[in-house]
């Protein structure tokens, strides 16, 4: 099956409009804005990243990031919805990363090395405060409930299908190298994958930017939508009449 180049080059041009929109994005100083912000500009360079991958021979990977993409999405609404959502976003990380250091202290081989031993000792006690001082009512989110919050519970087993794909599972590794006889490699995805994983990595990327004028200072609503219904065109002139519509 060969790569879609018309489709690649309409992501392309797709992604020059709406990275006109985050290039000129301003934020006002304050750390849940510019958490926005940061989440938006990965939904952004991540896109760029799935066209990377969708016009090379190694593209069934690309649905690796759009697990990436939609999992930014979900932060960036909640974030947006709840103005306590940034301390669950700050207590996720220092969750994580106290179990890692407090792994590596409790590993005798690691610790054996003294400048080892120093720098976990360093980084927990940089860390391990704050995360003590947020842990009261506090605990991680399942990714279940964060879809909810977002008001995306309908996106969540399209979220689990990309989480095979990211997992190696043998649903994907099947898909990838089609097993019969021989392990195929760089094999081009079918025509309908390859159009689902680039629409809808336009799709998250355009959901990011209908959230940005409630947190960029310089970004109206109608901008963002103009340049919605320009990516809109451009995408649905290459795809097949219909295409999509249940």
């Amino acid at each position: 099956m060969p790569i879609d180049a018309r489709l690649i080059m309409a992501g392309a041009e797709a992604n020059e409009v709406f990275g006109r929109l985050v290039a000129k994005m301003e934020i006002d100083d304050l750390e849940r804005a510019r958490a926005a912000g940061m989440l938006v500009a990965s939904i952004a360079e991540m896109m760029s990243a799935v066209l990377l991958l969708m016009g090379s021979p190694v593209q069934s990977h690309a649905p690796v990031l759009l697990r990436s993409m939609i999992e930014a999405l979900v932060d960036l609404k909640c974030l947006v919805a709840d103005e306590r959502y940034l301390e669950q976003l700050e207590f996720n990380d220092l969750h994580q990363l106290v179990r890692v250091f407090r792994d590596f202290a409790d590993d005798p081989r690691f610790m054996a090395d003294e400048n080892r031993a120093q720098q976990i000792a360093g980084m927990r006690a940089r860390i391990e405060p704050r995360y003590e001082e947020l842990r009261p009512g506090k605990a991680p989110i399942d990714a279940a409930t964060r879809f909810r919050r977002a008001g995306m519970a309908g996106d969540y087993v399209a979220y689990r299908t990309y989480c095979t794909w990211s997992h190696n599972q043998l649903f994907a590794l099947k898909g990838r190298h089609r097993p019969r006889g021989t392990i195929e490699m760089g094999a081009a995805m079918p025509q309908d994958t390859q159009r689902s994983v680039l629409t809808n990595a336009v799709s998250f990327y355009a959901r990011a930017l209908e959230v940005v004028p409630n947190f960029a200072i310089n970004i109206e609503a109608d901008e963002v939508r103009e340049a919605i219904n320009i990516v809109d065109a451009l995408i649905t002139n290459v795809l097949p009449p219909g295409w999509g519509v249940q």
